[in-house]
């Protein structure tokens, strides 16, 4: 989200896609971890021209019924064109709705969702490795971040290859080498703001 927010590694260096959090209202928020999110929008706010890509966090809490009518947004937008990123227990999400029936995609494991979604019949598109992108959508597992960082990064072509590859390593093996490669990709951009 970060890297998303500011575009500081961005191919367009003026760029950046603000990030908003989504609520069924307005009400605080508070998350698995015990943080208290103010969601900036509605549901029923969310437009296919102003989303670049709906991100759906891991949680246990997917099942409450509250959560389906972002579950129908995300098929909504998957539907029209648009770009969905689920993880962990948002893949569960999914699955129950049959999003994933006939969608190649990944999970916690295959096992996961046949005990966590009756109504999944997707068992035929699942892939077991590490995160799967079918066009317009993403998902991986609750192990799955940094991946799922670079693959919203990659699908909304941000960065450009080079930069993507070496902040995934940076990120991957906190090896400044890769760090410094990243800044030489963005030669011609004010790196000296990084150093």
């Amino acid at each position: 989200m970060a890297e998303l927010n500011s575009g500081q590694y961005f191919k367009n260096r003026k760029g950046r896609i603000p990030v908003k959090t989504v609520g069924a209202t307005k009400s605080p928020i508070t998350t698995k971890g015990g943080m208290t999110i103010l969601p900036d929008t509605t549901i029923e706010e969310i437009t296919l021209e102003s989303t670049a890509i709906l991100l759906l966090p891991g949680a246990d809490q997917w099942h409450v019924p509250e959560h389906t009518p972002i579950v129908a947004k995300a098929k909504q937008l998957l539907d029209a064109g648009g770009n969905v990123a689920a993880i962990c227990g948002a893949t569960a999400a999914l699955a129950n709705a049959g999003i994933l029936n006939h969608r190649q995609h990944m999970s916690n494991s295959l096992e996961y969702l046949a005990i966590c979604c009756p109504a999944y019949e997707g068992a035929a598109c699942y892939r077991n490795e590490k995160i799967v992108v079918d066009g317009n959508l993403i998902t991986t597992s609750a192990a799955g971040g940094l991946l799922l960082a670079r693959e919203v990064i990659k699908l909304l072509d941000l960065f450009h290859h080079e930069t993507l590859e070496a902040w995934y390593r940076y990120f991957l093996t906190d090896d400044s080498q890769y760090y410094d490669v990243m800044m030489q990709t963005m030669q011609g951009s004010d790196s000296s703001l990084y150093n």
